[in-house]
């Protein structure tokens, strides 16, 4: 297999941006969020849960799940593969279609969470973070550059075209076994 998986060093703009806003609210969160007593509050207004936007009409929560993340591994994956592929798909489609490009598809994999949150009777159960955003940069990323190589895990080299069907062949099959969340980020991709 041929290796060319080095990907863009420089950060383009809408990139660094999307990176560092995520990184300071959840530092915000994390660090200075329980001396505030406001974690409660994030959970509350600003995650994702399906009961809320559906019968509360808390629809900017489509929006502002996009930027709540609860743990540091997650974070750290999802911006480590935002700049993987979204520095490539932004200098490719221009800052302007690669933001909506990135909202389309948070936006879609909430929606579709929701969607299959009532169908499947999970209608509480909260959702946050951009990881279907990061299953929709892979999908754009497979399609533009299928033949780029790029680091699994950053251990196993593989062209980008066959991790977008792994990736979501196993989030199929963890969605089919029950993952609710991994419907929202099937549901980045299709929006994708």
């Amino acid at each position: 297999m041929e290796r060319d998986y080095s990907f863009e060093v420089r950060l383009t703009p809408a990139v660094t941006w999307l990176i560092a806003i995520n990184t300071v609210i959840f530092l915000f969160i994390q660090l200075i969020g329980p001396f505030l007593g406001i974690i409660t509050t994030v959970a509350g207004w600003l995650v994702l849960t399906p009961f809320k936007v559906v019968y509360n009409v808390a629809i900017w929560q489509l929006f502002t799940h996009l930027f709540i993340h609860v743990d540091v591994l997650t974070i750290l994956f999802n911006m480590l593969a935002l700049w993987m592929f979204g520095t490539s798909l932004e200098r490719y489609w221009g800052t302007r279609k690669f933001i909506i490009y990135y909202f389309l598809t948070g936006i879609g994999a909430g929606l579709t969470y929701t969607i299959f949150s009532f169908l499947l009777g999970f209608t509480m159960m909260p959702a946050a973070g951009t990881t279907g955003i990061i299953f929709g940069l892979l999908l754009a990323f497979g399609m533009i550059y299928p033949d780029s190589v790029i680091l699994i895990l950053l251990l196993f080299p593989m062209k980008a075209k066959y991790a977008v069907m792994i990736f979501g062949a196993v989030e199929f099959l963890i969605a089919f076994n029950g993952g609710i969340t991994s419907i929202g980020y099937l549901g980045g991709m299709a929006f994708g």
